[in-house]
């Protein structure tokens, strides 16, 4: 499994707007993606967007001239407070099968 974890700071109060654009979903088709699993945590001050993958291979190319990123881009501008940044892998657990 790969997994891809971006964690993206929040401006203050952009909380509830970022649950809002949350819940209308994706700027792209998961379905047409290579991505197994794709979730999203909020906390008060950050949005933790987490892709993952079969294989080894990263879970997603951001393409900065895709139209639905721009898109997206375009509408999470007023909630982002700095830098979004890659997370590191520091501990996994899973149990075996």
């Amino acid at each position: 499994m790969s997994r891809l974890v971006v964690v993206v700071p929040l401006a203050d109060g952009a909380k509830d707007r970022a649950r809002e654009l949350l819940d209308q979903g994706p700027p792209f088709d998961l379905e047409t993606t290579d991505l197994e699993r794709h979730s999203v945590y909020l906390t008060d001050h950050e949005a933790v967007f987490v892709f993952e993958t079969l294989g080894d291979e990263p879970p997603l190319e951001l393409r900065a001239e895709d139209p639905a990123l721009l898109g997206a881009a375009e509408a999470w501008r007023d909630l982002i407070a700095g830098r979004p940044r890659k997370a590191q892998p520091a501990f996994s657990w899973e149990r075996e099968t």
